[in-house]
């Protein structure tokens, strides 16, 4: 996975609804359990006693834009028929060129074909700009004092992000936020994404404990759940 560290302050639109403790997609259910999703729960609250700041950890399964995909493969399949198959029957050629676009459609929906055929630039670009969305539309910027951050992984591309707001985006170096990331990272390799997220959890809260110290007034301004989409 790779990091994507920025401050984001604009205008947010309104929130889709939180997913439940107890709700994991069939794409997650291999990488967080329901127990995961309570301590993740937990590890946000607990970091929050300690700071103003909101700590809001989502997970989405993809980011990128697929949309060419299915024509890139039904192209790379007809090459192969032409290659391959022109020598032999009319009806056999023909046959695969028809049944190439179906298993095409099928092929585009693989998460290893995608990072395969879709440079790594554009999958970097649509992840960064798919956290900033997210941001927006959380209203992470929208915690008084600016100081929400967001703890985005997408998941089919292998890639975490991490977003601050503009009242701790100037007063923490990018290298501690990639640090949080890292543990993310680390847990997700080692199949422990539970334990990754509650490790880069408690990480942000130690650098924003240092920045924005809990106060006797510190309302909860955003679920503290794993936010989870598609």
């Amino acid at each position: 996975m790779a990091a994507g560290l920025a401050a984001a302050v604009d205008f947010q639109e309104e929130g889709r609804p939180v997913a439940g403790e107890s709700y994991r997609p069939s794409w997650l259910k291999s990488f967080l359990s329901e127990e995961d999703l309570i301590k993740i729960k937990n590890s946000v609250a607990e970091a929050e006693k300690r700071t103003q700041a909101e700590i809001v950890p989502m997970i989405v399964r993809s980011s990128v834009t697929k949309g060419f995909l299915p024509f890139h493969i039904f192209l790379i399949l007809n090459l192969f028929t032409l290659i391959f198959f022109r020598d032999g029957s009319d009806i056999l050629f023909y046959s695969l060129i028809v049944a190439s676009f179906p298993i095409s459609i099928v092929l585009a929906g693989w998460p290893f074909l995608q990072r395969a055929l879709i440079p790594k630039s554009d999958q970097e670009s649509d992840v960064f700009h798919r956290a900033h969305f997210e941001f927006h539309q959380k209203k992470v910027g929208e915690t008084f004092g600016s100081t929400g951050v967001l703890i985005f992984v997408s998941l089919n591309e292998h890639r975490a992000v991490i977003l601050s707001d503009k009242g701790v985006a100037t007063e923490i170096d990018n290298e501690r936020w990639a640090e949080a990331v890292q543990l993310l990272i680390a847990g997700i390799k080692s199949k422990k994404t539970g334990e990754g997220f509650c490790k880069a959890i408690a990480h942000c809260a130690d650098l924003l404990e240092k920045l924005s110290p809990s106060e006797k007034s510190n309302p909860n301004e955003i679920s503290n759940r794993l936010l989870i989409e598609e």
